[in-house]
């Protein structure tokens, strides 16, 4: 039951639709963990609610910055990704291995947790 939720782990947390998001899970009274790299943004987003959400700073691609993630997490929202048509052309390559080695990864997690 949603209601019953502590623990949300939002990936990609740092961007501009994760940090909304994570403001709105803290308006909401969830305990927030963000986990991102701070590619785009750095974490200049969450400065609104510095000290209210927990900052865990890895690369979803990186399979051992997984291991920085408690495993008592209740729900996740997995947005961390590499977007944006300039990425594509620039550097294919990262954006591959992030958005698709990071997800692979995620799901191990889960699998794991």
């Amino acid at each position: 039951m949603v209601d019953d939720l502590k623990k949300v782990l939002v990936t990609g947390g740092a961007g501009f639709v994760g940090s909304n998001l994570v403001k709105e899970l803290i308006k909401k009274g969830e305990e927030v963990i963000v986990f991102d790299n701070g590619f785009r943004q750095k974490f200049s987003n969450l400065d609104e609610v510095n000290g209210k959400c927990h900052l865990i700073k890895g690369d979803i691609a990186q399979k051992e910055d997984w291991k920085q993630i408690p495993k008592d997490i209740d729900l996740v929202y997995h947005l961390a990704a590499i977007n944006g048509t300039k990425y594509f052309y620039e550097i294919p390559e990262q954006v591959l291995k992030v958005n698709v080695n990071g997800t692979m990864n995620f799901v191990e997690w889960l699998h794991n947790s």
